[in-house]
């Protein structure tokens, strides 16, 4: 079991922060990881706003806050000039007014953000240099606080269940399942036989998907994307993806050849993972963790950090099965009610995070800030202190776990930066690093 030491310095912040939120009754939902080292909250029912020299206080259905630097994008800026010192937030700020645009989720990219709401409008910040974010203006919005509402040309007021983003392009999906897509397509990334940068373009799935399988129901019901590809899942638990097949993050095998446009079916080149239908899955930086219907974790890509806890590979074209007691060096399989199942997996950027069936976390993979560099080369168990996690959040270099009574551990990175900057009065997270 492995735990990382804090300052008392970050602790006290922490219990402060974990305090303040108890005391307003900020509910927090959801934490997301974004790009630039920004966290997101998503609360419930009553939340705080932060505007020039004010504070108000709102009841809504889900606001979002960032905590987190003010570097990235080069030249902008993510909050009033008040609110900024040496290029970091000195506290929270809100994005979104939840009273007006209540958030469901967030999906960030290395470069923008997307924010799908609970009434299926998606909105856009960061660069948009690609068009990535559905607008034919290449201005980047790049303040957070000013998103832009995504549209499709000449199609009304369309609504979106899905959406994902990768690096400078985003795909979404419609209430009428009907997928589009938008930014560059160099690798096919977009769906469409075209190098060139797509705009709204619509990608003819359903068709590519039943000449694979006549039977296929061709729903989605999840979708990400990395660097260069995107995987969806079906109501059928079947996965499949298109774009670059970089370091086998699709599963299929060495040495495969095919248009990167075209759907493939992805984890084809296992038959023991094919025999089984995927619940959830997550994308890192060329690399994918999938969970089965039986809670098997399996694994597949670039693995050159450890990320996918497989040994001593360094790219894994075919999915593997990754059993946690195989990496724990006790005998936990005599442990009572100790299954080696995982209920569910994030990955960032060279790591992975995963849930077991008894409430475990465990992390493997590369965690680097400033001078603080963890390594881990096979999926080990993290002390949450007896805390019962019900989230977690991955970033390229940070990551973040909700757990129950409101507190949010905040694994790596940054902790003091993080806190200090976003220092809100007498406040606190409870952070574990």
């Amino acid at each position: 079991m492995m735990k990382l030491e804090s300052d008392d310095n970050d602790h006290d912040i922490g219990v402060k922060l974990n305090k303040e939120l108890r005391r307003r009754k900020i509910n927090v939902t959801k934490v997301v990881c974004a790009f630039g080292l920004v966290l997101f909250l998503i609360t419930g029912n009553f939340s705080f706003i932060h505007k020039p020299m004010k504070l108000w206080n709102c009841i809504d259905n889900s606001s979002v806050y960032a905590l987190g630097p003010n570097s990235i994008p080069s030249g902008a800026k993510y909050a009033p000039s008040e609110f900024v010192d040496n290029g970091y937030l000195k506290e929270p700020y809100l994005i979104i007014d939840g009273n007006e645009i209540p958030v469901r989720d967030i999906i960030s990219s290395s470069s923008h953000n997307l924010f799908l709401t609970y009434n299926n409008d998606i909105y856009g910040c960061g660069h948009n240099g690609r068009m990535q974010m559905y607008t034919n203006s290449k201005k980047s919005f790049s303040d957070l606080e000013e998103v832009t509402k995504l549209s499709i040309p000449n199609a009304g007021n369309p609504k979106f269940k899905l959406a994902s983003s990768g690096t400078d392009f985003s795909i979404c999906i419609t209430d009428d399942n009907k997928m589009f897509a938008s930014g560059v397509n160099y690798s096919g990334q977009c769906g469409i036989g075209s190098s060139k940068p797509q705009f709204m373009a619509m990608i003819d799935y359903e068709s590519q998907l039943l000449s694979l399988d006549p039977n296929s129901n061709c729903e989605i019901i999840e979708i990400h994307s990395n660097d260069n590809s995107t995987i969806f899942r079906t109501s059928e638990g079947k996965l499949y993806g298109f774009g670059n097949h970089s370091y086998g993050c699709f599963g299929l095998g060495e040495d495969i050849e095919r248009e990167n446009h075209e759907i493939c079916r992805v984890g084809s080149g296992s038959k023991e993972f094919m025999k089984e239908k995927c619940i959830s899955f997550s994308c890192g930086m060329f690399f994918v963790c999938a969970i089965t219907e039986s809670n098997h974790l399996y694994a597949f890509g670039y693995n050159n950090c450890h990320q996918l806890s497989a040994k001593d590979l360094h790219t894994v074209y075919t999915p593997v099965k990754i059993n946690l007691t195989d990496c724990l060096s006790n005998n936990a399989s005599n442990i009572p009610g100790y299954s080696g199942l995982v209920s569910s997996v994030v990955c960032g950027g060279y790591s992975t995070f995963a849930l077991s069936m008894d409430n475990k976390i465990y992390i493997t993979g590369y965690f680097k800030s400033d001078d603080i560099i963890k390594s881990f080369k096979c999926l080990t168990e993290f002390e949450l202190e007896s805390k019962t996690p019900i989230q977690m959040s991955n970033g390229d270099f940070h990551s973040a776990i909700l757990v129950k009574y409101d507190y949010i551990s905040h694994l790596f990175p940054r902790l003091s930066t993080l806190l200090q900057i976003a220092y809100l009065s007498d406040v606190c997270f409870h952070f574990d690093c």
